[in-house]
């Protein structure tokens, strides 16, 4: 069987497994210099295509649901980063379980548990942004979806390293 063939018979990652391979490769890290393209793909299982905007993976999770996982390899402009998004096609996101079998929390708590800082960001009026993570020269944020029932689970949106 050849590699292609092989690559191409294991499933994609779920949104779970994705978020799990996704927190893996952040634990790894203990400098911004050590992502690259190579140990993105090793950690997450997936082979990034080329785009416009630099190597990404898509997945459709079904119920208008995808993740995207993205690297950005660095410039004048840029410094080197990486980003897991969840997001949804059309006008309502409707039912999140596709996407938050990890939750806010979950990913909140391994982040702390790596030995990174949180501290919340906050809008002009008081709304939550993001949480922002820092442990050496690495900065991530990590966005939620907002909730239309206030006692539902916090689901991630996005999580991404900072410029």
């Amino acid at each position: 069987m050849s590699q292609s063939s092989a690559v191409n018979s294991v499933p994609a990652p779920d949104a779970e497994q994705i978020g799990r391979r996704f927190l893996r490769l952040l634990a790894d890290l203990e400098d911004r210099d050590e992502l690259n393209l190579a140990r993105i793909e090793q950690a997450t299982g997936v082979k990034l295509k080329p785009g416009q905007a630099g190597p990404f993976y898509t997945h459709d999770l079904g119920a208008g649901w995808y993740y995207l996982l993205h690297y950005v390899d660095g410039s004048a402009a840029l410094k080197r980063g990486v980003g897991l998004e969840f997001g949804h096609r059309g006008e309502t996101a409707g039912d999140a379980r596709a996407i938050c079998v990890l939750g806010f929390q979950d990913y909140h708590q391994q982040l702390r548990a790596m030995g990174f800082r949180d501290t919340p960001t906050y809008g002009e009026i008081g709304q939550l942004l993001d949480w922002r993570y820092q442990k050496g020269d690495i900065t991530l944020a990590v966005s939620l979806w907002p909730q239309a029932d206030e006692n539902a689970r916090a689901c991630v949106k996005s999580i991404a390293t900072l410029n």
